[in-house]
């Protein structure tokens, strides 16, 4: 849910605009409103935050949900794990 500076509700239809316009004064890649929640649980992952907060963040109840579609982020960690050993 997004809000205005007023705190009014923002249109669900500006959504995808103003994320749109953001990207492109950031300087990056565009990406839809479903990509957010990947993206930042990617990150989260990539820096070392447990699986299990990454899961409670993303608001899975099982923490298998969040195993299943993130694992591939957590295996490279592993893979740099080894080479620092």
């Amino acid at each position: 849910m997004f809000a205005r500076p007023d705190c009014s509700l923002a249109q669900p239809w500006n959504y995808a605009s103003a994320l749109k316009d953001l990207a492109q004064r950031a300087g990056v890649k565009p990406m839809s409103l479903h990509d957010l929640p990947d993206t930042h649980a990617s990150q989260l992952a990539a820096n070392g935050v447990p699986l299990e907060v990454v899961s409670k963040r993303l608001g899975h109840a099982p923490i298998g949900a969040t195993a299943e579609r993130y694992l591939n982020v957590y295996s490279n960690r592993n893979a740099a794990a080894g080479e620092r050993v």
